[in-house]
């Protein structure tokens, strides 16, 4: 397949749109079950609920006669997922005690415990797809003229600003299907399986001399501005040298903090986060998900073999620390920390180890203490890495700055 002549397209931009939008849809109907679920079973007796079928088999679906439940029993998913449980001991005492199963589960009280902090990961999540949605309207607006997707991201800004979507208990099912669909479109947003996604966090942070190599026609002044208009990606930082061309050169590009690019980023982040905690809880109903950032690293790291430089950076053993010990971890899993797209990730070690490297950026030399490292030099080894949102160049204070990166050096 050719290599992409641009990063994105208007018909890319209306792509990324719509995937967002069913993602706006499916966080919002998750969150809002939840809600439904503590209106209509906290506090409220056992014994009531299951006498509505629906209501039975959320709370006792798969449970057997000795009252522990089967492997893949849709009561446990409802407990594991939305927090809704009861005292399985006080339904023990009251059969105990000669009463029969109605009479025993009429003590019983029902609750809801999901957490506001468990549920945080995915308002943040809604939070950033607002932003998208918003920022894309602003971009649509002026570079299409599609109203009709105008009108459904207005109509999906709303309903994330007003947080209701109708929805309704009839089977028992819909929590099930509910978590399926988020999944789903999570996924689908993932630069793992979603091409234009992956295109824009490869300008993430990435070298001039390297972006204009990966992509033939982004060099042109309208085009530029393009990208500064929608995507927020402009200079990030120009070392301070003399002649324009070699300044030029070795330019990091990146999306500033308020932009459309920062926030897929975001949202790749905020999506892998809901579909990490949701993979701890599924795997005990037989169904694996994926670690997708890790899955992220090892198939970028996989790419990278057949540019044996992009992981030999030109800095001494010595002035590198492996990135757990920069992120302050100070336990004994350092290999299993590891960077993707913006963020540390805790999994299981990647082929290669994660390092950072920090120093000053002095002209065309990163200085750290007495020692000086070619600018340059760090730039072309790291360039492929940034370019697959592995690695990073992150600005800390003044001209202090912090590289990211994987190397072939074992720690």
């Amino acid at each position: 397949m050719s290599r992409p002549r641009v990063p994105l397209e208007l018909s890319d931009l209306e792509a990324l749109l719509k995937d967002c939008i069913s993602l706006a849809y499916a966080v919002q109907r998750f969150l809002n079950f939840h809600e439904l679920l503590r209106e209509e079973l906290e506090g409220r007796s056992l014994g009531e609920l299951i006498t509505q079928e629906k209501y039975r088999r959320m709370l006792l679906g798969g449970m057997k006669a000795d009252l522990k439940f089967v492997e893949n029993a849709i009561a446990e998913f409802y407990r594991r997922i939305y927090g809704v449980n009861f005292d399985v001991s006080s339904l023990a005492a009251g059969l105990d005690a000669g009463l029969s199963f109605e009479e025993a589960a009429s003590s019983v009280t029902v609750g809801k415990e999901a957490k506001a902090e468990e549920l945080s990961a995915f308002h943040d999540l809604k939070q950033t797809i607002y932003r998208i949605l918003s920022l894309g309207k602003e971009s649509v607006e002026r570079y299409c003229e599609r109203r009709e997707l105008v009108e459904e991201l207005n109509k999906a800004c709303d309903l994330l600003s007003k947080g209701c979507v109708s929805l309704s208990v009839e089977n028992g099912r819909e929590g099930v299907k509910i978590v399926e669909e988020l999944i789903n479109h999570a996924l689908s947003l993932s630069p793992n399986y979603n091409e234009i996604t992956m295109r824009i966090i490869s300008l993430r942070r990435i070298p001039w001399f390297y972006v204009t190599a990966a992509f033939k026609d982004i060099t042109s002044e309208e085009y530029l501005e393009f990208l500064r208009d929608v995507l927020g990606w402009s200079e990030y930082f120009s070392p301070e040298v003399s002649q324009e061309s070699v300044r030029k050169k070795f330019t990091i590009m990146g999306f500033s903090p308020e932009g459309l690019g920062e926030a897929v980023a975001d949202l790749i982040v905020n999506s892998w986060k809901i579909l990490h905690s949701f993979s701890q809880v599924l795997c005990n109903f037989g169904v694996k998900l994926e670690h997708e950032a890790y899955k992220y690293v090892c198939r970028a790291l996989n790419v990278l073999k057949a540019i044996p430089s992009s992981t030999r950076m030109p800095i001494s053993p010595y002035a590198e620390e492996p990135y757990a010990r920069y992120i302050r971890y100070g336990g004994k899993y350092v290999a299993e920390h590891f960077f993707a797209i913006k963020t540390s990730w805790f999994y299981s070690a990647p082929p290669m180890m994660c390092y950072a490297f920090w120093g000053e950026i002095k002209g065309l030399n990163v200085q750290r203490g007495d020692a000086k490292y070619s600018l340059p030099k760090i730039m072309i080894s790291i360039a492929p890495q940034t370019y697959l949102g592995i690695a990073t160049i992150e600005k800390k204070e003044d001209n202090m700055f912090v590289f990211i990166y994987y190397s072939q050096r074992v720690w």
